[in-house]
């Protein structure tokens, strides 16, 4: 619940590792094995891999595409993910070149029929981006969560205090198992419209002439650029995230919990560490993390501009 007033209150600043301790599977291998249930049964999407140049593949003297579908553009993306958490695969999702895989894939016969199965190559790429990202929401909407799950009975009590909840996950735990009423989903919830990408933000346009062998291949990388990027300038600019910061001044204890502090996340640090007093207010890192993380996590909290002081919670 949000107080105000002059009574001081806890931050708890929540991220996916919360709802792991839950019990819930919300971790990033879940959303591919959602993938792989519900788009099992989907049509190809069209030529994305080439055959080598040198196999008995061609038609009419021309190479044969082979057909790759939807869950081979996730599975690039895991392959790439250093890390078990939802900001290394927001990271890989960021550092996704498609411009160097149309490279590896182009082919110098510089004919008009190549030229046109490279173009038809493209906009399949294109889809199946626009799928993971139309499937996300739909995976986030399919977490259940019930009286199964058990609350821990010292977040209950933690609870009791007046507090603010930043909450980076998309589920309701908090919700319906602690029955909190006011939780800031910063990137939506189960019930509303779902934020979802990365913050690589490169400033870099491809142009069609780039890509030589492939027509029009600069405006779907930019497109596809675009589709990925988490908007977090706009965010913090939103209504609601400014009357959220705006409300935190009172803030003396921040803890955060299952938040794994990436890149893409630390704008929102930075604007907490902006809207309080940090010299007076002490930030705890949950100790199920490795004294190692929790020294990383410090120095990334200080580098975002905050000056007091640090210690650890256990639950």
């Amino acid at each position: 619940m949000i107080y105000e007033g002059d009574v001081m209150s806890d931050l708890f600043i929540i991220g996916n590792g919360f709802d792991i301790a839950h019990g819930l599977k919300t971790s990033y291998y879940d959303f591919h094995q959602f993938l792989k249930d519900n788009c099992k049964n989907m049509p190809y999407i069209g030529a994305v891999e080439l055959v080598s140049q040198d196999s008995e593949n061609k038609i009419d003297g021309m190479i044969v595409y082979e057909p790759v579908e939807y869950l081979d553009f996730f599975q690039i993306i895991i392959d790439q993910t250093d890390g078990p958490d939802w900001k290394n695969f927001e990271e890989a999702l960021g550092r996704l070149d498609f411009s160097d895989i149309l490279r590896d894939f182009g082919t110098s016969y510089d004919t008009d029929s190549i030229k046109y199965l490279n173009e038809r190559s493209i906009e399949p790429i294109y889809q199946a981006v626009l799928t993971v990202k139309k499937m996300f929401p739909l995976w986030v909407k399919s977490i259940l969560i019930d009286n199964r799950i058990k609350k821990k009975d010292i977040i209950q009590e933690m609870l009791k205090k007046p507090h603010y909840i930043l909450n980076f996950n998309y589920t309701d735990t908090l919700e319906k198992i602690y029955g909190e009423k006011n939780v800031f989903h910063i990137h939506g919830n189960q019930h509303s419209s779902i934020i979802f990408g990365h913050g690589n933000y490169v400033d870099e346009d491809f142009d069609d002439e780039d890509f030589e062998i492939y027509p029009r291949a600069g405006s779907y990388l930019n497109m596809m650029k675009a589709e990925l990027k988490k908007p977090v300038d706009r965010i913090i600019k939103r209504a609601e995230t400014q009357n959220f910061l705006a409300s935190i001044k009172d803030v003396m204890k921040i803890y955060s919990y299952g938040f794994s502090y990436g890149s893409v996340d630390l704008p929102y640090i930075v604007e907490i560490c902006r809207h309080i007093d940090t010299h007076k207010v002490t930030w705890y890192f949950n100790d199920y993390s490795s004294d190692i993380e929790i020294q990383k996590y410090q120095k990334i909290v200080k580098k975002c501009g905050f000056e007091g002081c640090f210690s650890t919670f256990h639950v």
